[in-house]
């Protein structure tokens, strides 16, 4: 049986974000880096940036190093240098940024508080294809192109406790399919037959073997997407090809169900609150989001893009937050119009739906999400980043030639 390992960054400081057309997940913050998708596996992509409270971590490959940017006042707090990691895959941010995994073709490398660790166990495969991560509890779990899992305990200083790597057959319950953290030191993981294997990460660490029980899932056909819903540890938002639910965890149960269309263009993202956006053929409203409240029960909004792009080709999302508390959903996208491409940040308000403002971006550029700003990285040796506030004619400021010190050693 083939797995398709698809495992979502849900806590702590990162999150993800999707835009693909199979069902893929990340971290909080902005463009991906795609590690590129192996024939058995559903990758998942890992951004270059990471969002704590009021600060953005952003990979500068120039500098081969992770900036840590203050977003008021604005300044670079830190620079942490990724020598060891090339600076080509993608990082993972561990709590109050005290460590930083960067991930490159295999190698996993900690950059922890007290040491750096390479390799703290080995994948057999050439690059990894997936991860997950739960910042909080300090676990990671990775995927190769060969379904190889390794999974890493991880202290709040980035020192590693425990490591294991094992293979995606859970015995006779069959193949892993797509995962996430839920909380609790659990990965919930797609089993075949509409089940779902709940995983005991540091059991399985500790027992180097797979610990975990199964639950059946009525309506299930196969998971695309799990998720942690916030405020509800016992419950997760689980994605199927055609149809969501929310679970609960501990007794199985299913909280809320809910019919969706089989749209290969939807994008799930883990940023802020868990949720999904869907194309539709209404003209006026072509995107539909869809999330869980704080009780399970399923909301659903149809929004309005920019002009023209429902009839040219539709939006292509980069990722999306969902700030639930301020009732604001925030877009990276591009649309088409003809032959021109155009790249944008979007804020929904989600009580009537109304479009706050939009703001062209730059083609390239890494962005980073913040509550009041978004930053943006634009590929220079010597360093070029600009904060701007959302609008229409956004404010901005720019710091420049921060690399110098790095580039002239």
């Amino acid at each position: 049986m083939r797995s398709k390992l698809l495992l979502v960054t849900i806590a702590g400081i990162t999150a993800v974000a999707c835009s693909s057309g199979e069902p893929a997940h990340l971290e909080p913050g902005a463009t991906v880096v795609d590690l590129g998708s192996a024939p058995t596996l559903s990758a998942s992509p890992l951004t270059t940036t990471s969002v704590a409270k009021d600060a953005v971590v952003l990979v500068d490959p120039s500098a081969r190093a992770a900036h840590v940017v203050r977003v008021e006042p604005f300044q670079i707090e830190r620079t942490l240098p990724l020598d060891h990691t090339h600076a080509t895959g993608g990082i993972l941010v561990g709590p109050d940024v005290r460590y930083i995994v960067g991930l490159s073709g295999s190698d996993i490398v900690v950059h922890g508080a007290h040491a750096t660790r390479v390799n703290p166990v080995v994948l057999p495969g050439q690059r990894i294809a997936s991860v997950a991560f739960d910042a909080d509890a300090g676990l990671l779990a990775l995927a190769d192109e060969f379904e190889s899992l390794a999974l890493l305990q991880l202290s709040a200083d980035g020192d590693v406790e425990g490591a294991w790597l094992g293979g995606p057959l859970l015995g006779d319950d069959g193949a892993l399919g797509a995962g996430g953290f839920i909380g609790g030191g659990r990965l919930v993981s797609g089993l075949s037959g509409g089940r779902l294997a709940v995983i005991d990460v540091r059991g399985s660490i500790a027992a180097q073997t797979w610990t975990y029980r199964v639950l059946n899932v009525p309506n299930l056909d196969r998971a695309n997407f799990i998720a942690r819903i916030p405020d509800a540890e016992r419950l997760a938002l689980v994605g199927g090809t055609s149809r969501l639910f929310v679970l609960d965890t501990d007794t199985g149960a299913v909280v809320s169900e809910m019919a969706i269309a089989d749209a290969g263009s939807r994008s799930w993202s883990t940023l802020g609150r868990p949720h999904v956006t869907v194309p539709t053929t209404d003209e006026a409203q072509p995107l539909r989001v869809i999330y869980p409240d704080a009780t399970g029960k399923f909301v659903e909004k149809k929004l309005k893009s920019r002009a023209g792009a429902e009839k040219a080709g539709g939006v292509a999302l980069e990722q999306s937050h969902l700030d639930q508390a301020r009732g604001i959903l925030t877009l990276v996208a591009k649309d088409r119009a003809g032959k021109v491409e155009t790249r944008y940040v979007a804020r929904y308000r989600l009580t009537d739906s109304l479009l706050l403002d939009v703001s062209e971006l730059p083609r390239i550029g890494d962005v980073a999400l913040a509550p009041d700003h978004y930053v943006v990285r634009f590929p220079s040796q010597l360093g070029a980043l600009e904060r701007r506030k959302y609008g229409r004619i956004p404010d901005l400021d720019r710091l420049e030639n921060f690399n110098l010190p790095r580039i002239a050693r």
